[in-house]
This record gives structure tokens, C-alpha cells and sequence, in this order.
């Protein structure tokens, strides 16, 4: 009898090894240690996360084009949002500035259940808008990226203008979303991977995606 119970306490043991090398993790609070940067991407929660969040901006920007609105447009941050600094990010340990380096250079991957999103957007003559905190000096790099990674046709980009680099960024999307709707737009879904793209109207349903790895007033 002790025999068998010690077998199955083993066989429990050994049964729970591989729970416990693919538990995930839940999002750290940014800007967070670079530990539990690392756990959180590779344990394939944010890859679960993002998947969420674009899921639930999908299904709200097919409820909203139901009741057809006239002018419908969708806003989209870049970094951390439709482009993953993460890669480029933990050469350096996720310093901030070598972070905006990576940003700057384009050394990002397409995150793709986001870009799923603009394709869906796109096909449904949703105008595409993309309010980014970048200065207006890396335009060209900037729009060489979104096109290599699928941004074909007719957007809007809007960039910041090259003095104002390193304010609050809340402002300048708020006032970026304003000037869209002064021109008839009707923004159904704002998706961004910071409070500052999401706060201020006038912003639609709003949609974070998930980033620990630095933070944007």
C-alpha cells in the first residue's frame, strides 16, 4: 500500500513539471523591471493579450460600421501598437532612450492581430489614421516601415512637429483626433499601447494595448 501511494504521489509530481514550465504572466505595470519584461513576452501571454485586445477592437468595429456611419475612420498608434520595439528593446535591457533608438531606426516586427485589425478597417472603407508621438524629421523611414509591413493605399499619418518631441503626448493626440473630426471623420476605434493615445476626445472605443515595457504621459 505505501508502495502504490508513493507512486502516485510521484506520478502527481512528475504530471505537474510541465504546468509549471508553461505558466504565463500577467502584465507587469510599466515601466517594468526587465525580468518581468522578458517573462511576460516569452511566457506567450502578450501574444494572448494582443490577440484579446484586437479581438474585442474587431468585434466592436463591425458592430459600429452595422449602423453604417457616415465617414468612418480608425486610429492607430505605431510603436508598441502596430510595431514591436520588444526584440530590439532587451539588446539594451530596455533603457528608454536606446528603446526610442530601436524606434527611430525601425528595428521593430509587425504586431499582426493589429494589423489584422487596419486590413479589416481597410477593406471596409474605414479611413485609416495613424497619430503617432514620432517627430515629423523620421517621415520617410516611418512610412518606408508601415508600407513594407502592408500599409498600401490611402492614410493619414500625423507626426509631431520636431520641437514639440519629448512633451506630453496626451495633448498633441487629442488635438491630432480633433482635427480629423473637424474634416467630417467619425472615429469608431482608437487603439493605442498608452493611456495618453487613448485619453481626450473625441476617440471612439478606445483599446490598449498591452506594454510593460516603458510609459508615455
Amino acid at each position: 500500500m505505501n508502495a502504490r501511494i508513493s507512486l502516485g504521489l510521484l506520478a502527481v509530481a512528475v504530471s505537474a513539471v510541465p504546468l509549471a514550465a508553461t505558466a504565463t504572466a500577467e502584465e507587469p505595470t510599466a515601466p517594468a523591471p526587465a525580468d518581468q519584461v522578458i517573462q511576460y513576452y516569452e511566457s506567450g501571454e502578450y501574444d494572448a493579450d494582443v490577440k484579446d485586445v484586437a479581438a474585442a477592437a474587431t468585434k466592436s468595429l463591425k458592430a459600429q460600421l452595422k449602423k453604417k456611419p457616415k465617414k468612418p475612420a480608425i486610429v492607430f498608434d505605431i510603436d508598441d501598437t502596430l510595431e514591436l520595439t520588444y526584440q530590439c528593446a532587451k539588446e539594451s535591457n530596455f533603457d528608454r532612450t536606446q528603446i526610442g533608438i530601436c524606434q527611430a531606426n525601425n528595428e521593430q516586427t509587425a504586431i499582426a492581430p493589429v494589423w489584422k485589425l487596419l486590413k479589416l478597417a481597410q477593406k471596409n472603407k474605414v479611413a485609416i489614421v495613424v497619430i503617432t508621438g514620432r517627430p515629423q524629421g523620421i517621415e520617410p523611414g516611418t512610412r518606408q516601415k508601415l508600407k513594407a509591413d502592408g500599409l498600401k493605399g490611402k492614410y493619414t499619418l500625423v507626426m509631431r512637429p520636431n520641437g514639440e518631441f519629448g512633451k506630453p503626448a496626451q495633448p498633441y493626440k487629442t488635438a491630432a483626433r480633433k482635427a480629423i473630426a473637424k474634416k467630417g471623420y467619425k472615429i469608431l476605434v482608437n487603439i493605442g499601447d498608452q493611456r495618453s493615445d487613448l485619453d481626450g476626445n473625441p476617440s471612439g472605443k478606445k483599446f490598449k494595448v498591452p506594454n510593460p515595457m516603458y510609459f508615455t504621459p
